[in-house]
């Protein structure tokens, strides 16, 4: 008969590396994270040279500003997918 192997008590003990790790997790900022001078994208941009841009640059998401360059929202790659879905047969007749 073969017994089956006994887990060791010791496997769910915390390890103090990972310890470590969770507290420099939670004291990081969003400063830390951001990128500081981020491409961003004219809200008056046309939907097919926003979409080149998405690609040349091969970012995810960039900040939209008006005129004065001032932030004014977000426009990510799921939105330009929406879009288009969204508008498919438009698309089609160009």
């Amino acid at each position: 008969m073969v017994r089956p192997k006994r887990r060791s008590v010791r496997r769910n003990a915390p390890q103090p590396e990972r310890h470590e790790r969770t507290l420099v997790l939670l004291a990081t900022t969003a400063r830390e994270l951001m990128t500081p001078s981020p491409a961003t994208i004219h809200d008056q941009t046309p939907i097919p040279e926003a979409a080149k841009r998405f690609v040349e640059l091969k970012v995810g998401s960039m900040p939209v500003v008006d005129s004065q360059l001032v932030p004014i929202g977000v426009v990510s790659l799921i939105d330009l997918v929406r879009w288009l879905q969204e508008n498919q047969a438009s698309c089609k007749a160009l």
